[in-house]
């Protein structure tokens, strides 16, 4: 068990509560993207006051964090029991944050509760194609030695193994056979709340149930409930076979043209089976006094029993002498635990349609119950490949070893299984809907293959690769230095069984294939001390994997939302109304009720993507839709890599060798994602002909991205960057690397057996960002203005001892290596650069290791 390194700082969600970004005018003129609201009366350090319900104009940039769920909140980085921070009620572990007050008649006029907390300004519509920085002031937070989650964050992983192999030469080790067995089973346990979440500050002034918020003001870290304990478990089974034969024919006279080959053969067949479970914390009524099922208005799998887990790990940051992030002075990591399976929390909530406790308003607003923590299987996922593969290669060497060929061909065949489908597991075990029980829990037996043929893919490729090698004889090309040239040539097919692939209109994308070529020369001096090898290569493929296409996506989310506004309640008037309020555009007379939003959400999306909606599911309030999967959706792209090697070997002198390595590589991508991209903009089309498009998509959140703002920032500016480098130089691939290797040996003196060695390693700039056209939120990066981050160097070093021991029975070898001894770049290497030149998201570089090694032979 371990708690995995995260080499990447936590996300800066404060910097903007402290104030707006001092280049904002440029930024707003780069994007062309109106100011938000706030902006014209923003103050710096702004609270909300939360206690008269939602709040709609908002006075910076902030986030809902939780809704409906009941937290789980941690008041300092010391808490190892959850607890609110309450002065008189101190056994309080969350309090729910909205309450849907204004649900049932006659209650005293108390507005819909949210919490709020900060946000960067950064990111989706405010500031198209740019992304929320990093924090790298070590004085504030240093990942390189600290994680934030403490020992939250864990990894558990079991694996076993067994190797049988059995070999048998015959006719004077000119033939032989190889028969071998392979068992895998590797299991994977993990638990990574926290996981790329950012800091950010509590900014309410009051918590719902009315009480003052005894944390305004302070930093926090947040786990929104969703990060889930996986179970990952693959078991590989491999049997193979491998046969050879060495024919000599080669002789005096004529024979030497015969050459010497050697035959081998091999059949091989694994198989791979995979199963995942996803399981989820959740609180469970702890008696019958409480109905939280009926209190949160949906079951055990829905997104409202999320339990978030709130961590304040700093004092508040509304101290006069905090002026500025980097005025932030956080408490350390957190020392405590996420609640386990049994733990009893204590909560504060109120009833879906609120328990009034009087008939006036009073502060005394909610209820409190004891609830316990459970663990259900929420997910999980089932497949089985099967490869079998078939080689015959003939190497052979002709003209006493002048000339060496290579033929090889090869078979591959791969046969994928998937899960069961939900509509099958429906007859098979009519008491779940879609593999679940009716209280939301996943049936384990539903982790099943399916036996139907539309489930079980086969896809096959044949290779061809042939190389020959020419050294030419010295007394044919008389060079300086007893210098020999040999020439090289090869060519191989390549073939990826990459497993069911699906477009988003669900047609079957071919598994990649390609081609390389390489050619060049050699030459070997000075009685083969030294060898310097040229090499050119180009390698292209087709159907590699692309960049994400997911659709529906946002377009299901946000009908989702819709459904959600209106499963709460919400009049199909008040959502128009709050439209109106937030977006400025009165659209009201274009719809006449829910059902028409969605009967336009969906005429938004291809037919065969639209066919895949089956309506709403009757899990909790049916706020779900419900979609045909589309297994193994993807996208692919094609590319073309042409590149130039140079290798040089040598023996300085007999103790002292070296070796360097010099590399160059383009690469030039094309057909990206064909239908997956015609789709996503066609559905942006789509949305600005339609006034759908111009509509809030959160009526049951009150926030003010529009359909179009959202399918924009989610999905069209990703593929409108995949389809700008069509058919130009990625300057995203570092352009050229080269290596340098070196080891001394000690024959004598008192440093005799010893060994000393290094080794650098550089690699050239690479693109960070670039300069950004923009229109109607559409981003296209201009890659002719790339930012572009630093060329690296690294270096290491190492000592090595041996002798033979036991009177020569054994030779000991010990060895001490540093890796990364030395490092040219920064503890922070930008990895992301915004449009406007500044660097936002940096990673640590790889650590200093340094490695004792021990080896005996005998």
């Amino acid at each position: 068990m371990g708690t995995p390194p995260d080499n990447i700082p936590m996300l800066d969600g404060v910097s903007s509560w402290f104030g707006l970004p001092d280049n904002l005018d440029d930024i707003l003129e780069m994007t062309g993207a109106a100011p938000r609201p706030y902006v014209a009366n923003y103050q710096p350090k702004w609270t909300v006051q939360n206690h008269t319900g939602a709040v709609t104009s908002q006075p910076g940039p902030s986030t809902g964090g939780f809704w409906e769920q009941y937290p789980v909140v941690y008041n300092s980085v010391n808490a190892t029991e959850p607890g609110v921070g309450f002065p008189d009620a101190p056994e309080v572990d969350g309090v729910l944050a909205r309450v849907q007050w204004g649900l049932s008649d006659g209650d005293p006029g108390y507005g819909r509760s949210d919490n709020y907390y900060t946000w960067s300004y950064y990111g989706g519509a405010t500031t198209p194609g740019f992304q929320s920085p990093n924090i790298i002031n070590p004085n504030i937070y240093d990942n390189r030695r600290t994680l934030i989650a403490g020992n939250s964050q864990w990894v558990r992983q079991e694996f076993d193994v067994v190797n049988v192999r059995l070999e048998q030469a015959f006719l004077e080790n000119k033939a032989g056979i190889e028969i071998a067995y392979n068992a895998e089973n590797y299991s994977k346990n993990e638990h990574v709340p926290f996981y790329n979440r950012p800091l950010i500050a509590d900014v309410m002034e009051t918590l719902s149930n009315g009480k003052p918020n005894p944390n305004v003001g302070r930093p926090l870290i947040m786990d929104l409930g969703s990060d889930d304990r996986n179970v990952d478990h693959t078991a590989r089974r491999a049997y193979q076979a491998t046969a050879f034969y060495k024919l000599e024919l080669e002789g005096d006279g004529i024979k030497r043209f015969l050459g010497n080959h050697t035959f081998t053969g091999f059949v091989g067949s694994q198989e791979i089976d995979l199963t995942r479970r996803e399981f989820r914390n959740v609180l469970l009524d702890l008696s019958d006094e409480t109905n939280i099922e009926s209190d949160l208005k949906d079951k055990i799998d829905s997104w409202r029993r999320r339990n978030p887990i709130v961590v304040y790990v700093g004092p508040s940051m509304l101290d006069p002498s905090i002026q500025s992030l980097d005025d932030v002075k956080l408490d350390g990591y957190w020392k405590g635990a996420i609640p386990e399976p049994g733990d009893i929390l204590t909560q504060q909530y109120q009833t879906w349609v609120p328990t009034w406790k009087g008939d006036e308003f009073t502060d005394d607003l909610f209820l409190q119950a004891d609830y316990r923590v459970g663990e259900f299987l929420r997910e999980g996922a089932r497949s089985r490949r099967e490869i079998d593969s078939e080689v015959f290669s003939v190497q052979s060497d002709w003209l006493a070893g002048h000339v060496i060929s290579v033929l090889g061909w090869r078979t591959d065949e791969m046969t994928d299984t998937t899960r069961v489908r939900r509509e099958d597991y429906n007859l098979i075990n009519p008491q779940t809907n879609n593999y679940h029980f009716q209280d939301g829990v996943m049936d384990e037996g539903s982790l099943i293959l399916s036996q139907n043929p539309d489930d079980i893919s086969t896809q096959s490729g044949d290779t061809f690769t042939a190389s020959i090698v020419a050294h030419v004889p010295k007394e044919w090309l008389k060079l300086p230095y007893s210098s020999q040239l040999s020439l090289h040539y090869n060519e191989s097919e390549n073939f990826s069984a990459s497993g069911v692939r699906r477009n988003v209109l669900g047609e079957i994308i071919p598994s990649p294939t390609g081609t390389t070529e390489e050619y060049g020369f050699s030459v070997s001096a000075l009685e083969d001390r030294l060898s310097v090898k040229f090499n050119w290569f180009e390698t292209s493929n087709k159907y590699s994997d692309g960049p994400s296409t997911d659709t529906p996506g946002w377009i299901q989310h946000s009908m989702d939302r819709w459904r959600d506004a209106e499963t709460q309640g919400m009049s199909f008037a008040d959502a128009m109304a709050m439209n109106t309020q937030l977006t400025g555009i009165d659209v009201s007379d274009q719809f006449s009720g829910y059902q028409d939003v969605y009967d336009e959400a969906l005429s938004m999306l291809p037919l065969k993507i639209r066919n895949r909606f089956q309506g709403w599911n009757e899990n909790g309030a049916g706020k779900y839709g419900v979609w045909t999967p589309n297994p193994g959706q993807s996208s692919s792209q094609d590319f073309v890599s042409k590149g130039f090697e140079v290798d040089v070997a040598g023996q300085l002198t007999d103790n002292w060798t070296m070796a360097f390595n010099l590399a160059k590589q383009e690469t030039v991508i094309s057909n990206v994602a064909p239908v997956g991209a015609a789709a996503i903009l066609s559905i942006a089309d789509n949305l600005a002909a339609s006034p759908l498009g111009s509509m809030i998509d959160s009526p049951n959140l009150a926030e003010d991205m529009t359909w179009t703002e959202r399918w924009t920032s989610n999905r069209v500016n990703s593929i409108l960057a995949a389809l700008a480098s069509e058919g130009k130089v990625s300057p995203e691939q570092r352009k050229w690397r080269a290596n340098l290797v070196t080891n001394y040996s000690f024959s004598d003196g008192f440093l005799k057996d010893f060994q000393v060695g290094g080794a650098l390693r550089w690699q050239d700039r690479i693109a960070t960002g670039y300069r950004i056209a923009v229109e109607d939120g559409r981003v296209t990066p201009l890659l002719d203005q790339p930012f572009y981050g630093d060329d690296e160097l690294n270096g290491d070093v190492w000592v090595k001892y041996g002798k033979p021991i036991f009177k020569d029975r054994i030779d000991w070898h010990v060895q001490i290596n540093v890796r990364n001894f030395y490092r040219s770049n920064s503890d922070f290497i930008p990895m992301i650069t915004n449009p406007d030149g500044r660097d936002v998201v940096f990673r640590n570089p790889n650590p200093t290791e340094m490695f004792l090694t021990n080896t005996f032979r005998f």
